[in-house]
């Protein structure tokens, strides 16, 4: 920036202003969305095991264990999909899926390998990754962000002290002009 008089600075000043404006209205939004906000576990519990979020991980199992390319297994697995739709495969029985892959592959997948990958609850632990699902991770993400914040808060805590102050030297200065 520079350091002396710009127009280009009287330009700009106003649109910063409404920038921080609308920046401090959205936090106070936000705060109160999170202070308020409900989820109904039961409904997102029912919502997982009634979708088809496990398909992945099972066309990655067939990948895995069974050296079929993703894109073979991905077609098999979305074929297995529309074939048991409505029903899910969280809800379906392991050896039946076993049996739908062995009538499409030639090859009679484990039903111990199935199982874990059709389970929401495995698929979810097993992302044990930077930025993953898993409660381990969460949890990482949650303190990290809580740590951040304590930096912020005492970040902000300092540089108010420093306007204060600042302030009141302004204050005297002016008062003793008078």
């Amino acid at each position: 920036l520079p350091l002396s008089y710009n127009l280009d600075m009287q330009e700009l000043t106003p649109h910063l202003w409404k920038a921080c404006e609308i920046t401090n209205k959205s936090i106070y939004i936000i705060s109160d969305l999170i202070d308020k906000i409900k989820f109904n576990e039961n409904r997102i519990i029912e919502s997982i095991i009634n979708s088809s979020s496990v398909a992945t991980e099972l066309a990655d199992t067939l990948v895995k264990y069974y050296g079929i390319p993703f894109r073979i297994s991905h077609k098999i697995v979305g074929e297995i999909v529309k074939e048991i739709y409505p029903q899910s495969l969280s809800k379906m029985n392991p050896e039946e899926i076993s049996e739908m892959i062995y009538k499409k592959i030639g090859k009679r997948p484990e039903v111990e390998i199935i199982k874990k990958a059709i389970d929401p609850y495995y698929n979810i632990n097993v992302r044990n990754v930077i930025g993953g699902p898993s409660p381990s991770e969460i949890d990482k993400m949650i303190n990290s962000r809580i740590e951040i914040i304590n930096l912020n808060k005492i970040l902000i805590e300092t540089i108010e002290k420093r306007l204060n102050e600042k302030l009141e030297l302004l204050k005297k200065e002016i008062n003793s002009l008078f």
